[in-house]
């Protein structure tokens, strides 16, 4: 069976030069970090060797959440093969440049960057993929630099129905909180928009906002979760999530994941980013 071959098509220089033109806005004069690409391991992860340096360094792309590929007998999500080719075809073999925000490390020693094709910093690997349709935004604070203008870009990807956001079997799922709560195990760890009404919010003594779908029992219902850290970013779009949100319809797209603890255990999606909820009307 032939391999499918990538190619990058024309516009894609025009692409370089939009994604250029949003990131020198918050251009700063940081130096980067020389590196080689060995391997690509998905659409947001690759294996480097650094210039004066032993060993592989694994780099996680901040900013950018891609589908997860199959692992064992867990299947992969839509659009995980086609991300991990495209960034193949961008990144494998080739010399790159990253540059790091405040926080340089994640919990697993992956080094957290922006990476560039370029040393001018032209052309970011991360806003390319968002751009295109084959990552999702995933804006985790202290590393910030950037989420203004890359949220930009996926609302253009969402707008023009580029990649995950086409729908179809190759899109993102949508499905209601009902769907999710009744096959918990068949979303969790994957990327979906689930529709609900918020009958409850609640802030707690940490500033953390959450949006819960039950006003009874919310404890075992899904709930999405904005960190104080994040609230501002709503803010600054004139929203104030405990008022805004309560007694709305809403969608919202994320990784749904399942918190435990004590009588707590429900099914949850963190929303770091507004373009992550919508207010939807009609039926759920």
């Amino acid at each position: 069976m032939m391999r499918k071959k990538w190619l990058i098509p024309s516009s894609f220089l025009i692409l370089l030069a939009v994604v250029g033109g949003l990131l020198l806005s918050s251009k700063d004069d940081g130096k980067l970090l020389k590196c080689h690409v060995v391997r690509v391991i998905d659409g947001d992860t690759v294996a480097v060797t650094v210039e004066g340096e032993r060993g592989e360094r694994m780099v996680r792309y901040l900013g950018i959440d891609a589908p997860e590929r199959a692992k064992k007998e867990e299947p992969g999500e839509p659009l995980a093969e086609e991300a991990f080719e495209y960034n193949k075809a961008l990144v494998e073999g080739k010399t790159v440049w990253l540059e790091f925000d405040k926080r340089k490390k994640d919990k697993y020693d992956r080094l957290l960057a922006y990476v560039y094709l370029d040393p001018l910093k032209l052309s970011m690997v991360n806003a390319i993929l968002l751009s295109q349709g084959y990552a999702t935004l995933m804006i985790i604070s202290p590393n910030v630099k950037y989420a203004e203008q890359i949220e930009i870009l996926q609302r253009d990807a969402k707008e023009d129905k580029r990649g995950i956001w086409g729908g179809g079997k190759q899109g993102i799922q949508e499905i209601s909180v009902e769907e999710l709560e009744r096959n918990l195990g068949k979303y969790r760890g994957k990327i979906c928009a689930v529709r609900f009404k918020v009958e409850r919010t609640f802030k707690s003594k940490k500033g953390n906002l959450f949006l819960n779908s039950k006003a009874r029992e919310y404890y075992k219902h899904f709930t999405v979760v904005i960190f104080s850290d994040a609230v501002e970013r709503f803010r600054k779009k004139g929203i104030e999530p405990e008022e805004y949100y309560l007694n709305e319809r809403i969608r919202v797209t994320g990784r749904v994941e399942l918190y435990k603890k004590g009588k707590y255990e429900y099914p949850e999606i963190i929303a770091r980013e507004p373009s992550q909820i919508e207010v939807i009307g009609g039926d759920r």
